[in-house]
């Protein structure tokens, strides 16, 4: 009897309208999974990761949704869907390009991959499995593309989630020098 391989899962992450800043979180099927709605008269990003069917949020920053609270060293997202609270931390200090979290007890980082892009990925720190990618594009229309890695024994509830919204605010805490 053979093994079951279970294939990844990639999203594609872009911006529907060019000088906007709502994000589109669009499947392998090319339907919109999620959404990250833009603020205030669309010129800011709410940085919640909303479900596109049902428009229940699923992940924000603590404290209220703003990123006000963010800091380089450390950032907390909270999923009122799921009720849980989850911190990256980059635990390496000035210049790091890993940000660590813990979910379901399970200790993961993002890691930067090189020093001039933005691409990441997502490594358990357990067994140094590849969890998730980050393809960040410049040239493309928003963001780029989170790949997410099937795990056999079934990711904890809520965790794909988690990481197509961590995916995106760690590139943009790089991006913005943290």
């Amino acid at each position: 009897m053979s093994a079951t391989v279970l294939s990844p899962h990639t999203y594609t992450v872009t911006k529907p309208s060019l000088l906007g800043n709502e994000l589109h979180v669009i499947d392998e099927h090319r339907q919109v999974r999620y959404r990250r709605p833009s603020g205030k008269l669309g010129l800011t990003s709410s940085r919640r990761l909303v479900d596109h069917v049902t428009g229940s949020v699923l992940w924000q920053p603590a404290r209220g949704g703003t990123s006000a609270s963010a800091t380089a060293s450390r950032r907390e997202l909270v999923s009122p869907e799921y009720f849980i609270r989850v911190a990256l931390v980059d635990r390496a200090g000035f210049g790091s390009t890993e940000y660590r979290f813990t979910y379901a007890e399970e200790a993961f980082l993002w890691r930067r991959r090189g020093r001039l892009g933005f691409d990441c990925d997502c490594i358990r720190v357990r067994d140094g499995a590849m969890v998730a990618t980050v393809d960040h594009s410049f040239w493309r229309r928003g963001f780029g593309k989170v790949t997410v890695r099937p795990d056999p024994e079934a990711w904890p509830l809520g965790f794909t989630d988690f990481l197509i919204a961590s995916a995106i605010d760690t590139v943009e805490a790089l991006q913005a020098g943290g």
